[in-house]
């Protein structure tokens, strides 16, 4: 927090103190435990290719969501859910979603105690058997964001992702009004690209 967050404009008290209260040991591989607040993105579990972003990408999308407490909040394509635990920290009924069967263990492991909802499903679908979400956040860096998952915000809602459409990375904060939806670049960051959110293959001549 002091190292990482603090001197990159993470300045939230409630996002920083979240980051301390959620330790981030329960929700990395075993063989990243000694690394776990290392300022990269990790495994987050044996046998998944699905990571945790870094600390401060990660702490850059949360605070510009600007969780407030009792709203709907979805982490999409979770991992173990170290973000769906920070969303939950700051008040949020959170629900974890994810695809991978290793992923998946791993992240009803970690957060069995914590009361968030851990659902098996299509990231890019953005859990559409439940009601909508005030605020989304995306575990990975995207090429491109479905208009469905954007359509899972409830009017006022937010989704919080990194964009790498143009190479270098950049966190988005992406508002839905009844009327319209709104882009706004928040600053640099990076993560591993989602294979849900990768561009959709063009033909060239």
């Amino acid at each position: 927090v002091e190292r990482q967050l603090r001197t990159y404009d993470v300045t939230d008290a409630a996002t920083l103190q979240a980051f301390l209260d959620v330790p981030r040991e329960p929700f990395v591989a075993p063989s990243a435990v000694a690394v776990a607040y290392g300022d990269s993105d990790l495994p987050c579990a044996a046998g998944s290719k699905r990571r945790l972003l870094a600390p401060l990408a990660l702490a850059r999308l949360v605070q510009a969501l600007d969780v407030k407490r009792g709203e709907r909040a979805l982490e999409v394509a979770a991992g173990s859910g170290y973000g769906a635990a920070l969303l939950a920290k700051l008040g949020a009924k959170a629900t974890a979603l994810e695809s991978d069967e290793a992923a998946l263990a791993a992240a009803r492991t970690a957060l069995a105690d914590s009361g968030v909802e851990v659902v098996a499903g299509d990231p890019a679908a953005g859990a559409p058997r439940l009601p909508a979400f005030d605020v989304i956040l995306v575990n990975g860096a995207c090429a491109a964001v479905p208009s469905a998952l954007i359509e899972r915000l409830a009017p006022g809602g937010r989704l919080a992702y990194v964009d790498v459409s143009t190479g270098a990375g950049s966190a988005i904060l992406v508002t839905r009004s009844a009327s319209d939806v709104g882009h706004r670049r928040i600053g640099a960051a990076s993560g591993p690209l989602l294979p849900e959110f990768n561009r959709a293959p063009e033909f060239a001549f």
